[in-house]
């Protein structure tokens, strides 16, 4: 972290002191909030008793979402493109509700569950239903991802081989029917055409930018505090990436919709590097050193996705709510 600090003020675009200072802190919070949920006593007990609430939280949040819609102002602003309203629960947003509950399916599935294979399948797919409700499609992909993983261990458990390609025809007809009722596969698609054609799709915006000023400041970046993060605001790091005069620059909203862009754009091909061993090495000390295949392919692909399209790294709400997932299941997985 002090490095960081010293080249920003040194090299970098932004030379406030308190901005630079507290955003790389804001930057850390993940790394801070894990380590000190592993210095817990009782780990696993305590982690269990914070999902709980969690859960409770979230449910209690989701209903009112769906009965009182407009007193939950989230459920009533985003909307499909079908015109449904996107539920957001007490999260006041689609896609951290989203995360909530596909990381909820991955603990039940991969630490608590003890009973039927089908009644945790059937319990999956409910799962997900509701996730499409939220309308966040890495959320959707995440919960398969998790459930996927579970078919794989209690198959691998009681020696019977599946077919993971029929498994797979199997749980995305659902999935794909609930999906396309609710435009999300529709939103895909346009947020894809919207990339190619460079019409508005601010996360391909910002990785386009993050390359261009990883480049320019190769390799550690345009520094702190300049580019994606809370306290860039005004930065001409913006400039420079092409991104300032766009209506997401102008009222500043969807600029920290990726991490990775973050990353890339402020501290360059090195931090990103950095931040990849850092996230590693925590995951082993979750798992105390022994981690699966299994696992390390699941996180693998959390923290990819979710690095890309979210500001998991930054944002006060996935900073906590991430680590408590992982050192619970890390935890319980290595016991």
């Amino acid at each position: 972290m002090l490095g960081s600090v010293v080249y920003t003020l040194l090299l970098g675009v932004n030379k406030s002191i308190f901005s630079v200072i507290s955003q790389t802190l804001i930057s850390n919070k993940f790394y801070i909030v894990t380590l000190v949920l592993l210095t817990l006593v009782n780990i696993e007990d305590m982690t269990k008793r914070m999902i709980y609430i969690l859960f409770v939280f979230t449910m209690v949040g989701f209903m009112l979402s769906i009965l009182l819609p407009d007193l939950m102002q989230a459920s009533s602003k985003e909307r499909f493109i079908s015109g449904f309203s996107r539920v957001g629960g007490l999260q006041y947003s689609p896609n951290l509700l989203g995360y909530t509950l596909s990381f909820m399916l991955a603990a039940y599935l991969l630490v608590e569950y003890k009973g039927s294979f089908l009644v945790a399948s059937l319990i999956a797919l409910l799962a997900i239903a509701l996730i499409i409700l939220t309308g966040s499609r890495t959320s959707l992909f995440l919960s398969v991802v998790g459930y996927l993983l579970f078919v794989w261990k209690s198959f691998a458990l009681i020696n019977k081989r599946i077919s993971f390609f029929w498994l797979a025809v199997i749980m995305s007809m659902p999935i794909t029917l609930l999906a396309g009722a609710f435009g999300i596969l529709d939103g895909i698609l346009i947020n894809i055409y919207s990339v190619e054609n460079g019409s508005g799709y601010i996360r391909g915006m910002m990785i386009a930018g993050a390359f261009s000023l990883s480049m320019a400041y190769f390799p550690f970046g345009s520094g702190a505090a300049s580019f994606g993060t809370a306290l860039s605001q005004g930065s001409v790091a913006y400039s420079m990436a092409g991104i300032s005069g766009t209506r997401f620059y102008n009222d500043f909203v969807g600029v920290f919709d990726s991490n990775f862009a973050s990353i890339l754009g402020e501290f360059g091909f090195a931090g990103l590097v950095l931040n990849v061993v850092f996230i590693y090495l925590l995951i082993k000390k979750c798992y105390s050193g022994k981690i699966s295949a299994g696992h390390g392919v699941f996180w693998f692909i959390q923290f990819s996705l979710l690095v890309m399209t979210s500001p998991i790294l930054m944002s006060s709400y996935m900073a906590v709510m991430v680590p408590l997932f992982l050192v619970y299941i890390g935890k319980n997985e290595s016991r």
